[in-house]
């Protein structure tokens, strides 16, 4: 693999408010998100377009691990519910920098997984 000069990558979390006020607050033009399929596709093209169209923030696509494509915020806060499901049952579904917290499972998945009220990796 090459060497590539990342220096004017950032990765940045944004949650509350519209995606595209916070492209436009900091400058941002290019937007990672990820899919784990046609249906999280079909959700997010209709935003990715409108993104483009207001404020010209372009939006690239990266297919989510295909053993990790079955998980969602959804599933992992109604399992978080549960007093059935451990804590530690629910940490294995969960990026390993990030360990998740009871009251915020909903974060540390969206980066992972794409939903739809979703971190969103800036470049």
């Amino acid at each position: 693999m090459r060497d590539v000069d990342l220096s004017n990558v950032t990765v940045d979390s944004h949650t509350g408010g519209l995606l595209v006020d916070h492209c436009r607050r900091l400058g941002i033009d290019v937007v990672i998100r990820g899919v784990r399929g046609v249906r999280d596709l079909d959700y997010e093209m209709p935003m990715a377009r409108m993104n483009r169209e207001l404020a010209g923030v372009k939006t690239f696509f990266i297919a989510a691990d295909p053993t990790l494509a079955h998980i969602s915020s959804t599933l992992v806060t109604g399992m978080s519910r549960q007093d059935r499901v451990p804590n530690d049952a629910l940490s294995e579904l969960l990026p390993a920098h990030h360990p998740p917290a009871p009251s915020e499972p909903l974060r540390c998945l969206d980066a992972l997984a794409g939903d739809a009220d979703t971190d969103s990796f800036a470049a």
